[in-house]
């Protein structure tokens, strides 16, 4: 007897699956599909019917066998239950966590129960003494803590079985009646939380407080250790701070791929202590000879914001060093340092811009440190040498020859052309492109030749001159070499042809 079943839906947590079992060994398909061909070619071959009654009685015989193939097996509907879908539970324990931020009380009472009990605070009681909101200091792991554990100490000694779970008693208290908890911690690491016999989460066993933190890591490691299971989503209790690893834009990008939500509560408020941060450089990775480049990069401050302020910021490459201002006005979050820089060495350089401590500053709390980068470096190359250019075309027409034209008047500020220019050209006569060493009448079939220019152009070229294997070799000196590629295209063959 040979059992089938295939499942049919999933509504909730029951899986309905349509089930039957055959009552004859698997080898009686074989013979069934023999007696079934036999049937067709006797009454193909049979030359007392017309083609409609061959027809007809082919359908029947058909038909009949459909329905004995159906009734011979006997049906059931299964219903199983499925498990619950997980919910990961991230928990970001690095040194940042312990910054303490200025939050207002009343969006905090939903929370109250579990972020001031433990303290003995009645916060309606601070409210009513002060006739309006009032403005509290909360660090931010204790927010962690009230999501987890609500107003247990973790003084408990800790399970024996890793793999048994406890209730939440904190904010997501109740969540494990409808999805299985996974509970993580992660700095530099990823490791799951130590649960105590009372059933609070140690949010810091195994796990040293540190200035590194990889969140974006985290999520990525996570589904790595869930991949293929039903996952509701992530949660994660963290400040979003990361220096470490992936960033969590890379992992929000994997999560959505994977339809895994990533939800973030707040744990962090607004902190009065000014702190700032160098982010987005934005900078070319090359330079000519006497040309002015311009490197750019974003200052993020943080704290209060109500206030004018200005950074002092050194700049230097090397050779000379001055100084610039990032300049914020009330209420103004970022701003740009642009700088502009012209070498008149070739070689590789390192443009620093570094913030200029002042005797007295402040900066932040003390676990902020390790995160707010307060410096970079642009690192470039400056080339004297003209950029090589290969133009590749059927016949002379005015788009080449104008581009050719600007190509070869180009110069910089020292009067030294910025392009060295060689044509390919189809239509010319070999003796001519002999004569000129930097036309040629056709593509050599040499691919340090050809990785020797920094840019090809493809105009309108026919198939001819471009051939399969050329066209490979393109593709080798765009992926392997980094060239530069352009197509212009024309009315006679590309891309038509």
């Amino acid at each position: 007897m040979t059992n089938f079943a295939s499942p049919i839906w999933v509504l909730g947590q029951v899986q309905s699956r349509l089930q039957f079992q055959w009552p004859l060994p698997t080898w009686w398909f074989g013979l069934i599909a023999v007696v079934l061909a036999i049937t067709i070619v006797t009454i193909v071959k049979s030359s007392h019917a017309t083609i409609l009654q061959k027809s007809t009685l082919l359908t029947c015989r058909l038909l009949a066998m459909m329905v004995l193939v159906v009734m011979l097996p006997g049906w059931s509907l299964l219903q199983e239950k499925t498990g619950k879908p997980k919910l990961i539970v991230l928990v970001d324990t690095s040194l940042s966590m312990e910054y303490p931020d200025k939050h207002s009380l009343k969006p905090l009472m939903p929370l109250a129960n579990w972020v001031f009990d433990p303290h003995g605070i009645d916060p309606i009681l601070m409210l009513d003494e002060a006739q309006g909101d009032v403005i509290v200091d909360l660090v931010r792991m204790e927010l962690s803590h009230a999501f987890l554990n609500g107003d247990l100490s973790m003084s408990g000694p800790a399970i024996k079985d890793q793999q048994q779970r406890f209730p939440l008693m904190g904010a997501l208290k109740g969540v494990e009646d409808e999805y299985d908890i996974h509970l993580y911690g992660v700095n530099d690491v990823v490791k799951p939380l130590t649960y105590r016999e009372n059933g609070s989460v140690d949010v810091n066993a195994d796990l040293t407080v540190v200035p590194r933190s990889a969140i974006g890591t985290g999520i990525l490691e996570v589904l790595r250790r869930h991949r293929g299971q039903s996952m509701a989503g992530i949660v994660l209790l963290t400040d979003g701070r990361v220096n470490r690893g992936a960033s969590l834009k890379q992992a929000g990008e994997v999560a959505r791929q994977a339809s895994v939500p990533l939800i973030i509560p707040q744990v962090f408020g607004r902190s009065d202590a000014k702190d700032f941060e160098l982010v987005q450089p934005n900078a070319p990775i090359s330079v000519f000879v006497d040309e002015p480049a311009v490197f750019e990069i974003d200052v993020l401050r943080h704290g209060n914001l109500e206030s004018e302020l200005q950074i002092p910021f050194q700049v230097s490459d090397g050779e000379s060093d001055y100084v610039i201002h990032a300049e914020f006005q009330p209420g103004k979050r970022e701003t740009q340092l642009s700088m502009k820089y012209v070498s008149s060495e070739p070689g590789p350089k390192t443009l620093q811009v570094e913030h200029l401590s002042e005797n007295g500053d402040s900066w932040g709390h003390p676990a902020y440190s390790y995160f707010a980068k307060r410096s970079h470096e642009f690192q470039f190359e400056v080339k004297d040498d003209a950029v090589n250019v290969l133009l590749i075309e059927e016949s002379p027409r005015f788009e080449y020859r104008a581009l050719e034209d600007l190509f070869q008047r180009a110069t910089n500020k020292a009067g030294r052309k910025k392009f060295d220019v060689s044509s390919v050209l189809g239509s010319v006569a070999p003796q001519l492109a002999q004569e000129n060493p930097n036309v040629y009448s056709v593509i050599p079939k040499d691919k340090d030749w050809l990785f020797g220019f920094d840019v090809i152009v493809i105009g309108d070229v026919s198939p001819q001159l471009l051939n399969l294997e050329l066209q490979e070799m393109l593709v080798e000196y765009v992926v392997q070499r980094g060239g530069g590629l352009a197509m212009l295209a024309g009315e006679q063959y590309l891309p038509l042809s």
